[in-house]
């Protein structure tokens, strides 16, 4: 739907709670245009949108054979300078910090738990030369709640495979407008609109970013499984080198027993950003 209600709706009495400035600055923050502030995790479709603010913000443009060959390319973009945190290049004080912060929204990307912890281990057998037969997904689990960081782990960014909660100090720093990337069919068009981004988007070919396969003259009832969680909202989403298409492999990997573990590991992300919880069975499994 079309609306602006969304974006516009601001709880004050949660976006002007005391804040630290270093708890600010020690947040994963892209400031978007002139307006925004967005959190985008690991496995969240980071890469997708960093790339583009990274156009919209400094112009610089990563094209989509480099980002093919090399994801990580959009955070090394600048080889001879680490490029600086947006409180940085204003050389802002804490007071001016904390009040810029609080001045725009904020808005976050979150991605259903299951999903998102099948897709960190998919990425991190690609990083870690490591094989399912070595290590099975149920010994992945276990490495990660026991935090293993010493052996197996040593290969693995840590914010890959965490709560989205904890990347983007959920808790802490309050006020997030929470996107889900199942709906981004939804919101992607109202999202970039509102905030100003629409010919810009243009110009970088926003299906790099996002391609929704709504048409205009569908009706409701093509989209009954969207609309009651047991599939995503039907998109062509941009397929970088480490997507795993993870959606459609969880009851190749999941038990009963795992996904008790999985809801476990990833509460404080269920309870945030209102996921269903998931019994392991193939037949009960929602999305959103």
């Amino acid at each position: 739907p079309r609306t602006g209600a969304f974006f516009d709706n601001t709880d004050d009495t949660v976006t002007k709670m005391p804040i630290q400035a270093k708890t600010i600055r020690s947040t994963n923050l892209n400031f978007v245009g002139s307006n925004l502030f967005a959190c985008n995790a690991p496995k969240t479709g980071c890469t997708n949108w960093n790339t583009f603010y990274l156009y919209l913000n400094k112009g610089v443009l990563i094209t989509e054979n480099t980002t093919n060959r090399n994801p990580g390319a959009v955070y090394n973009w600048n080889m001879n300078n680490k490029p600086k945190k947006w409180w940085q290049e204003s050389n802002l004080t804490e007071t001016e910090t904390i009040d810029i912060f609080q001045k725009y929204d904020r808005i976050l990307l979150s991605r259903n738990p299951y999903v998102r912890f099948l897709s960190s281990y998919q990425d991190w057998l690609h990083r870690s030369t490591q094989k399912e037969t070595d290590v099975p997904f149920s010994n992945f689990t276990e490495l990660y709640e026991s935090r293993n960081l010493t052996t197996v782990f040593s290969k693995t960014l840590m914010d890959h495979v965490d709560p989205v909660t904890k990347y983007c100090k959920f808790e802490e720093l309050g006020g997030y407008k929470v996107l889900r990337v199942e709906e981004e069919a939804l919101w992607f068009n109202e999202f970039v609109d509102h905030y100003n981004m629409t010919s810009t988007m243009k110009e970088y070919g926003g299906d790099r970013v996002f391609k929704s396969l709504m048409e205009k003259s569908s009706l409701v009832a093509d989209f009954v499984p969207s609309i009651v969680g047991t599939q995503p909202y039907p998109s062509t989403l941009y397929k970088s080198k480490h997507n795993g298409d993870s959606s459609r492999k969880l009851r190749q990997y999941y038990t009963p027993k795992l996904a008790a573990k999985v809801t476990q590991l990833f509460m404080s992300d269920f309870i945030h950003f209102q996921y269903p919880l998931w019994d392991g069975n193939p037949l009960t499994f929602h999305f959103v």
